[in-house]
C-alpha cells in the first residue's frame, strides 16, 4: 500500500523533522511504500508562530505539490504531521479535502502539546480547529492530556508515542572530571534555556552543553544571559550537528535536561533515556508520562529556575543516583519506545483504516 507522509525533513533539524528522517530509514519494515512531501520551510522561522509572505508562498507551493502527488502517486493513506496551529491548519484543511476527493484515507497527527495549542488559540477560532480535525479519518496525539483536550473538540483521537532506535549501553561508572549537563533542541526561550543558563551559573564546577540551533530575537539576548551567569568558560555551544553525531554528545554527558515551557513528545528526551541518562524535565506534554519522577529523572515546574537548579544539584552531588536513574530510564525506553515496536503500532493504524493486514 502507498503511504504519503506530509512532514518536514532536515535541514534545519527539529523534533518532527528528525522523526521523519528516522522513519524513512525504517522503510516501515516493508509494510508500506513510503514517500514524503517535505514541508520544512528551510529556516528556523518555521518554529515561530505567525504569518509571513514567505510562509504564505510556501503554503501555496505545498498545496500544489500535494495535489500533484494525489494525481501521480495516488496514495492509499495520507499521514499529515501538524502543529495544530492556525493558520497552518487551513492549508492542511485543503489537503484533507484534496486527499479525500482522491480516495485516500486521511490521518492527522498532532505533534505539539495539544493543551498549549488550545490555550494559545482564541476561543472563537477553536471550533475551526475542531471542524478540520473531525474531517480526518483518524487523529493521533502524543499524550493523555491531548486526548482529553481533543475530546472537548468532539474529536476521538488515539495516542501514539515517538520512537528511538536501540543502541549500546554507555558505561559511566567511575567517570572523572566535571559533571556534564546536556541540553539538545532549539536554543530558544520557550525551551527554558534562559532558566537553565541561570541555574547552571549557581552550580559550581559543572559543564553545560547546549546542542542545537540558536533561535533568539538577537544574539545579545543569550550572550547577556551567559555573561550574567558567569559560565562562558564552562559552556559549549556546538551548533546544529548531523543526527548521526548527536549520539556522541549523549555518550559524553552525565545528566540530560529539558526545561521546556511546552512540548509534545520530545525525541531528545527519549534519546537521552535510551542513552542511559537521568533527566531533569518539566511537567508539560508527554514528558510526565515518559518519565517516572524519582525513578528515571526529576520533574520541575515550568520556569522555576530555583527548582531546576536544586534538581540538577541533587544529581550532580550523587553519582550513584545518576547511574541508578539512568539505568531505569534506559530500561523504560527499551520497553516502551524502542523503534520497531512503535513503528508497528503506527502501521497498524494504517491497516485498520484500510481494512487490511500487512504485519
Amino acid at each position: 500500500p502507498r503511504l504519503l507522509l506530509v512532514s518536514p525533513l532536515p535541514p534545519p533539524a527539529g523534533g518532527i523533522a528528525s522523526w521523519t528522517q528516522r522513519l524513512m530509514a525504517t522503510e516501515m519494515y516493508g509494510r508500506y511504500d513510503l514517500r514524503v512531501l517535505n514541508t520544512n520551510t528551510g529556516r528556523a522561522d518555521g518554529q515561530v508562530v505567525g504569518i509571513t509572505s514567505r510562509k504564505a508562498g510556501l503554503a501555496v507551493s505545498f498545496v500544489a505539490r500535494f495535489a500533484l502527488l494525489m494525481a501521480t502517486y495516488r496514495p492509499d493513506v495520507v499521514h499529515i504531521n501538524t502543529s495544530g496551529f492556525l493558520p497552518l491548519m487551513l492549508v492542511e484543511a485543503v489537503q484533507l479535502a484534496l486527499g479525500k476527493q482522491a480516495g485516500a484515507v486521511m490521518l492527522m497527527h498532532i505533534r505539539g502539546s495539544v493543551d498549549d495549542v488550545h490555550d494559545r488559540t482564541k476561543p472563537a477560532l477553536r471550533p475551526v480547529q475542531g471542524h478540520i480535525l473531525r474531517n480526518a479519518d483518524r487523529v493521533l496525539t502524543l499524550h493523555q492530556t491531548g486526548l482529553q483536550v481533543l475530546a472537548g473538540y468532539g474529536v476521538q483521537a488515539e495516542q501514539i508515542s515517538n520512537f528511538v532506535m536501540e543502541r549500546p549501553a554507555v558505561d559511566r561508572a567511575g567517570r572523572e572530571g566535571p559533571v556534564r549537563i546536556l541540553f539538545v533542541g532549539w536554543i530558544m526561550p520557550f525551551k527554558g534555556v534562559l532558566e537553565l543558563i541561570e541555574a547552571v551559573g549557581q552550580i559550581p564546577g559543572v559543564h553545560l552543553t547546549l546542542l542545537g540551533r540558536v533561535v533568539f530575537d538577537s544574539d545579545e539576548q543569550i550572550d547577556e544571559a551567559i555573561d550574567a551567569a558567569g559560565i562562558r568558560d564552562r559552556l559549549a555551544m556546538p551548533g546544529e550537528v548531523p543526527l548521526s553525531d548527536v549520539w556522541g554528545f549523549y555518550d559524553q554527558a552525565d545528566i540530560f535536561t529539558l526545561p521546556s515551557w511546552t512540548e509534545g513528545f520530545p525525541n531528545t528526551l527519549v534519546e537521552a533515556m535510551m542513552s542511559g541518562l537521568p533527566s531533569v524535565y518539566t511537567d508539560v506534554g508527554a514528558m510526565p508520562e515518559m518519565q517516572i519522577d524519582g525513578e528515571t529523572g526529576l520533574v520541575v515546574g515550568v520556569r522555576q529556575m530555583g527548582a531546576l537548579r536544586d534538581a540538577l544539584q541533587s544529581l550532580v552531588d550523587d553519582p550513584a543516583l545518576r547511574l541508578r536513574m539512568g539505568a531505569a530510564a534506559r530500561a523504560r525506553a527499551l520497553e516502551e519506545y524502542e523503534m520497531s515496536k512503535v513503528i508497528h503500532r503506527l502501521a497498524d493504524h494504517y491497516d485498520e483504516l484500510l481494512g487490511i493486514h500487512t504485519r
